[in-house]
């Protein structure tokens, strides 16, 4: 949506069906039969719910000299990551008055020995959950590895 209005310069259904076919070709090759079709009213499957979405998800890598050596260094991060997550928590509470029940933490190593290990565990937040929860349950997962 952001991109068509960026691009042909227009703000409504009627903004783009009044776009020449040519131009709406030229800028969207392969949607713009969907785009016209959509802009005059001609698609005919039913108008849907906005899906929410199921996940908070934060990540991060670590590599060279930045690497994690140890358990107590990985536990640190989950601490960070634990705060960074609690932020968006707290953003999805207030707009969609829903928490996570469940955490997943993802574990990859290079090296001898290289693989790459996934944990998930509970977590109840409810509507007033804090960092150290967040962090606990990550931090629980991390030990099963």
């Amino acid at each position: 949506g952001a991109q068509v209005r960026e691009v042909l310069e227009v703000s409504t259904a009627s903004d783009l069906a009044a776009v020449p076919w040519e131009r709406l070709e030229a800028a969207f090759p392969r949607q713009a039969t969907f785009l016209l079709e959509l802009a005059e009213g001609r698609r005919f499957e039913p108008v849907q719910d906005r899906e929410l979405l199921k996940s908070l998800s934060n990540g991060k890598t670590f590599l060279g000299h930045c690497r994690l050596n140890t358990a107590i260094e990985c536990e640190q991060w989950l601490g960070e990551l634990a705060r960074e997550l609690h932020q968006r928590y707290l953003h999805d509470m207030s707009r969609n008055s829903r928490a996570p029940t469940r955490i997943s933490v993802s574990i990859g190593t290079s090296g001898p020995g290289s693989g790459h290990a996934s944990r998930q565990g509970p977590v109840d937040l409810g509507s007033g959950g804090s960092v150290q929860q967040i962090a606990g349950a990550a931090r629980e997962c991390f030990r099963r590895w």
